[in-house]
């Protein structure tokens, strides 16, 4: 009878251990592996593509004509509907606030907050289910721009 308790163990054991191994905890940990091989093969091949590729996801969201992308901006965000874009203009961030405000209101944006200081200026819009935030930060006679933009959480 010890004998039979002791394989019927051995089983189980074997049986929960597969089981623990199809876990998604596994597969979450492949999830991050692709992500990781998906991003070196961004870097690899240049930013250039994947830097219109996430500006074409933003056509709601207008872009100062002399700026530069600025690739340490550029996030692949877990959510493909979180993007976050970032941009170095010469433009002024006084300019650039009243461009914002200008041009996200005439593309159905409504401006929800803003906060104008020395050291970065933000500007909060929404649609009816997206947000967007620009920081403009000025740097050496030029502006940082980051875009984030993403869907609203029903409250």
């Amino acid at each position: 009878m010890n004998w039979f308790f002791i394989i019927h163990l051995i089983i189980n054991t074997c049986f929960l251990l597969f089981i623990a191994g199809c876990s998604p905890k596994n597969a979450n940990k492949d999830r991050i592996e692709h992500k990781k091989v998906h991003n070196n093969k961004i870097s690899q091949k240049g930013k250039g593509a994947f830097i219109k590729q996430q500006e074409a996801k933003l056509i709601d969201v207008p872009i100062p004509l002399d700026v530069v992308p600025n690739p340490n901006y550029f996030s692949d965000i877990s959510s493909g509907d979180d993007l976050l874009l970032g941009y170095i203009a010469t433009t002024s961030p006084d300019d650039l606030v009243f461009f914002y405000i200008q041009e996200m209101e005439r593309l159905g944006w409504k401006n929800r907050s803003m906060s104008i200081g020395a050291v970065e200026s933000l500007l909060y819009f929404e649609k009816p289910r997206r947000f967007c935030s620009v920081s403009l930060r000025p740097a050496q006679r030029k502006t940082v721009i980051i875009i984030f933009s993403g869907n609203r959480i029903s409250s």
